[in-house]
């Protein structure tokens, strides 16, 4: 224990001092041998220690960085390895300390210790960027006499350095009049504070670039922004700038090319050049709504081209067009043309379906109208009369007789009619065919009757209603049908008369069948039948007759109502009407307003016998016809008639209904011999009169024509006639100038009705002789053996009532009426 004190108590003092002692004294005890050789070498460490900390605390470190050092020579075995590595570090950091340290003893023996102090010190102030100027006069350290060296040396670094310093805090001051603190460079060594500087500038050069890219690409836009983005404590980086400039400058060119588009597509602005920067926001504000405007508008305006395309002449938009201003106007006149279009379009369907449901092929007229509904609609229009005598040609295709031939021909033809395209030269051929085969039926059907009515009056065959018979049927029952038993006349005359009797009383005209009675009774007794079958359906002929149109032929209907009231020409009107029909759809509309009701049979009221005041025209008129009865010549009219049959009569003014009329045969009231009036020969309407009739100028005209009135059969026209110009004898007083007029359009008529009898004989195969009376007997006769197709001529006397002889306004109402009733219309071209 002893023996560790010796070195005990200087391992205490050197760890007082703050020195690590433990490895010394570790040292020391395990080598108690060597303790004193140990010790004198701690000494020496201790003692290099000791400077190094010197040279530490001496060195230009900061003081952080000499505690560092110094805490490591706390641990005194570590001595030589940290003046090892102090010494590398000061070369790099400080040069000139090591060989001051070196050459110290040298300077302080010359007696410049103070100096070189000095000089250190003025070394350990220079900037660390300095150092490597410092090169040139660390080799004069060993000369302790180079002092002035040194310091001139030294002075030249510092002045060095007082010029970089002073560049440093021009920088500074620079960048504080750009508002940036540059102040923290003043504290750094030089390089750093440039470099810090520089840094600085470089931030201020791109903020000055910035605020200038603000200025001139973003203010544009949006001044309010702009100043945002300058303002802020941190103006925002280039490529923010630049993000937002871009963003800008796109949104700007998407719209001036949206606008020119709309352009393009026919809009108009009110400024024709670009959208300038300052006007993108405003634009953009109301965009949304511009933009539904627009393409409103456009669908509307195409919407108007293609009506425009469709309808040249109706759509004028000049005003409306790409003004978005009225876009309300312009959708109004769009929806006002497709209301037009979806009118028409409805129209023409429902005009088609009409056409449809009578089996005509309308699909490519409903294509038309849905492709373009008002040329379509103008198309359909000027082709409807085609339609309409397409339509009534198929009816008489459907009513025609092709029992015996030509049934798949007639299918055909409807078929083209109904399914192909309407041409006026289609339709003409039809027609004629048509007429052929109507003309062909009729014949077939003639000639049929009268073999049915020949076997019939040689007792051949039994009475059959052959009316409804098709001409197959009506071929196979004269093939078929066995003769019959006699059948007693005299029984059989008795119970037709009473039956004719009753038909009379209904106000049916009978004389006709009486007469034929009384000639050849078997022929009416096989007739009975079809008349009997022919006044049951009376009520549904009339129905078929006033479903005609008869505001055609007003006059037609005269006669249709005569037939009505004649039991014996009931069969043969019920099969005219599908020629009728035919006839009738090829005149114009004669009389607008007027209405045929068909004569109907109704009970008469017996006759009141009324005795009239007789004049002498009268009087002298009873004469003449009763000599003629003496003289056994045909039954003459008295100037008073008794009205046996009734007669329906149509005044063409007012076209009334027409109506049969009853006469009470008036008994007269003495029988004195009336005064025969001769008119003078030479008057030349009577004369022009007698040559039309046949007649020669004889001294009594009266008596001449008196002897030709009531022959049958024979035109009624011809009879009416005569009875008129027999009321139109002159008397001799201030009236005999109208009479004469009135026998001068009597003349007229009478020979037109000569023509019209001529034209009809010849269609017989018969010569007229171009005498009115002699050939209208002749075609009488010719009727009543085979009449017509078309509309049977009444040929019974005339016994309707006219005006008396005084009666002059009457007489010339009479007249005009007869002249209206001279050229009646043929019958598919049949006479």
């Amino acid at each position: 224990m002893s023996e560790e004190i010796w070195w005990a108590q200087r391992v205490k003092a050197w760890a007082d001092e703050g020195f690590d002692v433990d490895a010394v004294i570790a040292s020391l005890t395990e080598e108690t041998a060597l303790a004193s050789e140990l010790l004198l070498q701690y000494e020496a460490m201790v003692g290099r220690n000791r400077n190094l900390r010197r040279r530490v605390i001496d060195s230009p470190l900061t003081n952080d960085e000499r505690a560092w050092w110094l805490e490591r020579l706390d641990v005194l075995s570590k001595t030589e390895s940290i003046a090892e590595e102090w010494n590398k570090n000061a070369n790099l950091y400080f040069p000139w300390e090591p060989l001051i340290y070196r050459h110290k003893e040298e300077w302080r023996e010359a007696g410049n210790s103070t100096q070189l102090r000095s000089l250190e010190k003025r070394l350990n102030h220079l900037d660390s960027s300095s150092i490597p100027a410092t090169e040139p006069l660390l080799i004069l350290f060993g000369d302790p006499t180079a002092e002035n060296a040194i310091s001139n040396l030294i002075a030249e670094i510092e002045l060095e350095e007082s010029r970089r310093r002073s560049v440093i805090k021009d920088m500074v001051e620079l960048l504080n009049r750009d508002n940036i603190d540059g102040s923290q460079a003043l504290e750094m060594d030089i390089s750093t504070g440039l470099e810090y500087l520089s840094k600085l500038q470089n931030a201020a050069d791109l903020v000055r670039s910035n605020r200038l890219k603000i200025e001139a690409e973003i203010r544009p836009f949006d001044s309010e922004l702009a100043g945002k983005m300058i303002s802020k404590d941190s103006i925002e980086s280039s490529e923010q700038i630049e993000a937002v400039s871009s963003n800008f400058r796109s949104r700007l060119s998407t719209l001036n090319q949206n606008i020119g588009q709309w352009r393009n597509k026919g809009i108009n602005f009110p400024h024709s050049d670009l959208v300038k920067p300052g006007e993108l926001l405003d634009w953009e504000a109301g965009l949304e709504e511009l933009e539904n405007i627009i393409e409103i508008h456009l669908q509307a305006l195409q919407r108007l081209n293609d009506f425009k395309t469709l309808w040249p002449n109706s759509v004028d938009e000049d005003e409306l067009s790409g003004n978005l201003d009225r876009t309300e106007e312009l959708i109004d006149l769009v929806d006002s043309l497709e209301q037009e279009w979806r009118r028409l379009e409805l129209d023409g369907m429902e005009t088609l379906d009409t056409w449809e449901i009578r089996g005509f092929a309308v699909d490519q007229w409903r294509q038309r109208f849905s492709e373009e509904p008002r040329s379509a609609f103008a198309w359909l229009n000027a082709e409807l009369p085609r339609y309409e005598r397409a339509f009534i040609m198929v009816n008489q295709l459907s009513n025609l007789d092709s029992s015996v031939e030509n049934k798949d021909e007639v299918e055909r033809r409807i078929a083209i009619l109904k399914e192909y395209e309407k041409d006026d030269d289609l339709l003409e051929e039809m027609e004629d065919w048509i007429d052929i085969q109507t003309r062909r039926g009729a014949r077939h059907r003639a000639m049929l009757e009268l073999e049915w009515m020949d076997s019939l009056a040689k007792g051949l065959v039994d009475d059959e209603n052959t009316a409804g018979l098709n001409l197959a049927q009506f071929e196979d029952l004269l093939a078929n049908s066995k003769p019959r038993q006699s059948i007693p006349i005299d029984r059989l005359a008795s119970g037709i008369i009473e039956e004719i009797e009753d038909w009379k009383q209904n106000g049916f005209s009978v004389e006709v069948i009486l007469a034929d009675l009384e000639q050849n009774p078997m022929t009416i007794a096989l007739r009975m039948s079809n008349m009997r079958q022919g006044i049951d359906e009376h009520e549904r002929l009339r129905e078929r007759l006033e479903s005609i149109d008869w505001r055609r032929d007003p006059e037609l209907s005269v006669a249709i109502n005569l037939e009505l009231s004649r039991p014996d020409r009931l069969a043969a009107l019920a099969t005219s009407i599908p020629q009728l029909i035919q006839d009738l759809a090829k005149n114009q509309i004669a009389d607008e307003h007027f209405k045929f009701i068909a004569w109907r049979p109704r009970k008469q009221n017996l006759p009141i016998l009324m005795p009239i005041a007789q004049t002498t025209e009268d009087d002298a008129m009873e004469a003449i016809l009763e000599e003629m009865e003496t003289q056994s010549e045909p039954e003459i009219e008295p100037e008073i008639e008794t009205e046996t049959a009734p007669e329906p009569e149509i005044e063409t003014e007012t076209a009334p209904e027409p109506e049969i009329e009853t006469e009470t045969a008036p008994v007269p009231l003495n029988k004195e011999e009336p005064k025969v009036f001769k008119p003078v020969k030479g008057v030349d309407g009577f004369d022009e009169l007698l040559e039309i009739l046949g007649l020669e100028s004889e001294e009594d005209v009266r008596r001449s024509l008196a002897s030709h009135v009531g022959l049958e059969p024979r035109d009624m026209r011809v009879d009416r006639l005569l009875r008129l110009a027999l009321r139109l004898m002159p008397k001799d007083d201030e009236n005999d100038e109208v009479r004469f007029a009135l026998i001068d359009d009597l003349a007229s008529m009478a020979e037109k009705l000569t023509t019209w009898t001529r034209i009809r004989l010849e269609a017989r195969h018969s010569s007229g002789t171009e005498n009115l009376l002699e050939d209208s007997l002749k075609l009488g006769l010719a009727l009543q053996r085979i009449p017509g197709p078309g509309t049977a001529i009444p040929l019974e006397a005339d016994e309707l009532d006219l005006p008396g002889f005084d009666d002059l306004p009457g007489l010339k109402h009479a007249v005009q009426n007869l002249g209206t009733r001279i050229l009646l219309s043929r019958s598919g071209g049949v006479n």
